[in-house]
């Protein structure tokens, strides 16, 4: 899980899942996953490791002039040996990272300040079961 920076315009110091960003144009959303994963985690990844679970639209009125129209495609990476002190925390984008099994990640949707996903964080999970 990762924690948005205090400092962004939309969420600060909510939490999601890591990690997330936009596409670049020519990008597909494989070569963004790798490249975001680099660049907020310190972590590198193949398009190999990514395992493609779901793709979710969400859209939302910010203010008047502000219309937020966003596709998640949304991966899972599974790695062994991560170990957190060795991630690099990318601090314009995140304040904090943290790992944490099917149970705690539960336990945050539930309990913590996180992005207002619940249907995208249910089908994660009703994929990790």
């Amino acid at each position: 899980m990762q924690q948005r920076s205090k400092n962004k315009a939309k969420n600060p110091l909510k939490w999601d899942v890591s990690s997330a960003g936009h596409v670049s144009s020519g990008q597909t959303s494989t070569e963004s996953a790798i490249r975001e994963t680099q660049e907020e985690l310190g972590i590198d990844i193949n398009e190999e490791e990514l395992q493609y679970i779901l793709t979710y639209k969400d859209n939302a009125k910010i203010e008047e002039d502000y219309i937020d129209n966003q596709i998640y495609d949304c991966y899972i990476v599974k790695k062994d040996n991560i170990d957190i002190e060795n991630i690099k925390v990318q601090e314009s984008e995140l304040e904090q990272v943290k790992l944490c099994d099917l149970s705690q990640f539960k336990q945050i949707i539930e309990n913590e300040s996180i992005m207002d996903r619940k249907e995208f964080y249910e089908k994660i999970i009703a994929y990790l079961k």
